[in-house]
């Protein structure tokens, strides 16, 4: 646990979502290993139309079926300090 009270770690050994810890070791798109927020794993929908928009995305004007890439930022151990961005596809 962090100063911030965050867990952090792998992922590898959770079964679900819920054993994930708050902080998710990634390495990042530039080499940097640091830390994405659990909450930017996240795309259940909640809603119809949120499935809908999850599924179908147009992208360079083309329709495609599936989440468009998303960019996260990646922290230091702490959670405070952006050492790189993770790119979540």
């Amino acid at each position: 646990m962090n100063a911030n009270g965050q867990t952090f770690g792998s992922a590898e050994n959770a079964a679900t979502d819920d054993e994930l810890p708050d902080l998710v070791a990634v390495i990042g798109d530039r080499g940097t290993t640091g830390y994405i927020e659990k909450s930017a794993l996240d795309d259940t929908a909640t809603s119809p139309t949120d499935a809908t928009a999850l599924q179908r995305q147009t992208i360079g004007g083309v329709e495609v079926f599936g989440s468009a890439p998303q960019t996260v930022p990646v922290f230091d151990q702490a959670g405070t300090t952006q050492v790189d961005e993770f790119t979540i596809s």
